[in-house]
């Protein structure tokens, strides 16, 4: 039994190592020897913005003041209000002698369903989904449309960044260097043919490609880049289309936030027949960098539980006394980072991105569970903003 254990503890391991540094290490090396360039121009299509926004009074007169200011002639702006009762509505429709155009929706249905209302009012040839909460640079959408002279592509997402919270109360540290190394994967992977890691905070794509998001999906931005591929076309990742979205302000909110898209992604992996089956290299990416994370949880649990059982029940291990010491450092590595997340302004990197991907993992088995008990639900929560 002490073999098989020692076998699925390195295993695990082994699947640990590839998905934070053996993928990026693999894609760094494809991107040098099999780039597939694309071509960029200086056209400036009709834009369409699509903001579905539920009880977001707190920042949606930001949102369209950030809007209205985009470096960018030809824009219209569509706010659609899914069942707000915070008064989101009439603050938006402030903005309608500017040409803002407001949809109400009531009640609430959810996110994709509000977006689907908002781009049957669109006449831009290019839709643009960008979040409440999202505030956006001025020169994003030059930089997001240049890519659409180029006939392959089909969708272009943008670079977003964590904003701080003005008391520090937030986990902005150990969230920027998430998006940083998301960056480095969304921009490797788009040199060789598509990303699989798109953001609805600032994602572009061409009017025709958008399809009606199904009743019941959670991760909208997800199957949009998803329908993209099968169509054939290319989905890429822009770094210098700048925007920011507060942080969660405790890692209550982002381990709910992280349970919520899991259970969206479980969605999507079942759902075999949706995968880009057209683009090899695709696929890998998509289960790499997406699906093989889901799994992440389970092989930790099994890196640890069989570590222990095996040096409890078996002659002592130096290999699995080195697994298990090491092991333990990131443990307690994380413990530290979650004392230090209790106190504003009070960081350790080390000990804080422990402490990130422990939650993240924790929201990950999180939303398996509400997953499998059919618990998930398109109505999001806000965190605390």
């Amino acid at each position: 039994m002490s073999g098989s254990l020692t076998v699925l503890v390195l295993a695990s391991i082994a699947t640990l190592v590839y998905h934070y540094l053996g993928y990026p290490a693999v894609l760094w090396i494809l991107a040098k020897v099999a780039p597939r360039p694309t071509k960029t121009g200086s056209g400036q299509p009709r834009v369409s913005m699509l903001v579905a926004a539920y009880n977001e009074a707190a920042v949606i007169e930001d949102k369209l003041n950030n809007a209205l200011d985009l470096d960018y002639p030809h824009l219209d702006i569509i706010v659609v209000s899914d069942g707000s009762t915070d008064g989101t509505e009439a603050i938006a429709r402030r903005f309608e002698d500017r040409g803002v155009v407001v949809v109400e929706v009531s009640p609430r249905q959810g996110k994709g369903n509000a977006l689907n209302r908002g781009a049957e009012q669109a006449r831009g040839e290019i839709l643009l989904v960008s979040d409440a909460n999202a505030m956006v640079a001025r020169d994003a959408l030059t930089h997001l449309v240049r890519h659409f002279d180029d006939p392959s592509v089909g969708c272009v997402s943008g670079h977003v960044a964590p904003e701080p919270a003005r008391d520090g109360s937030d986990i902005s540290g150990s969230e920027g260097l998430y998006w940083r190394y998301e960056a480095f994967l969304k921009r490797a992977e788009s040199r060789i043919a598509s990303t699989t890691g798109v953001v609805g905070s600032l994602l572009a794509l061409r009017r025709e490609l958008f399809a009606p998001i199904p009743a019941g999906l959670i991760n909208d931005d997800s199957f949009l880049m998803l329908h993209i591929m099968r169509q054939g076309f290319r989905v890429l990742y822009e770094p210098t289309a700048h925007c920011w979205r507060r942080s969660s302000r405790t890692m209550q909110d982002e381990l709910r936030r992280r349970k919520r898209i899991t259970s969206g992604r479980y969605q999507h992996m079942m759902r075999f027949s949706e995968w880009p089956w057209n683009s090899p290299f695709t696929v890998f990416f998509l289960f790499s960098h997406k699906y093989l994370r889901l799994l992440l949880p389970f092989f930790m649990i099994a890196a640890l539980l069989g570590n222990l059982t095996v040096l409890f029940f078996s002659p002592v291990s130096w290999l699995m006394l080195l697994t298990l010491t090491g092991q333990a450092a990131f443990y307690a590595l994380a413990a530290v980072g979650a004392i230090l997340s209790r106190t504003p302004n009070r960081r350790w990197r080390p000990a804080t991105l422990a402490y990130y991907i422990t939650v993240g993992n924790l929201g990950l088995a999180y939303g398996f569970l509400q997953h499998v008990r059919g618990r998930h639900t398109v109505l999001w929560q806000k965190a605390a903003r």
